[in-house]
């Protein structure tokens, strides 16, 4: 069976980070472990960089640090285009890499995402409910 393809909302990673034990953190250690393959695009790194450090004032070294180990751990994808389905910017930067690497499922904890519930193929869940599917 083939490795789930999964894109991570930028509030998944930030998560991650800030709540260790969190089942948002289970989930990046097991994208990791090679348990899911992760799809990422520059846009998403650095709308994760700039809240990280700005609203949760980590170090400009913390975050090319956790970077670094989602770069080492992702597929990095370049969307072909732009697109404005979602009122946010940064949502539809997660559409755009979703377009590129055809996920199975796009993990999210934002309203706005989770609301269009699907994105063509892609299942677009809260991670509570992945962790039931996967863990």
């Amino acid at each position: 069976m083939a490795k789930k393809r999964v894109v991570l909302d930028t509030n998944i990673f930030i998560s991650a980070y800030i709540f260790p034990g969190s089942t948002v953190s289970e989930l990046f250690e097991r994208i990791i472990a090679g348990d899911f393959v992760l799809g990422v695009s520059e846009d998403i790194i650095l709308e994760f960089t700039r809240v990280i450090m700005h609203k949760f004032k980590l170090s400009a070294g913390m975050a090319r640090e956790y970077t670094d180990m989602i770069r080492t751990n992702a597929v990095i994808v370049k969307p072909a285009g732009r697109v404005s389905i979602i009122k946010d910017p940064s949502d539809n930067r997660i559409i755009e890499c979703v377009a590129e690497f055809k996920a199975d499922y796009i993990i999210s904890g934002g309203r706005h995402l989770l609301d269009l519930k699907k994105y063509k193929k892609t299942k677009i869940i809260p991670p509570a409910a992945f962790a039931r599917l996967f863990f």
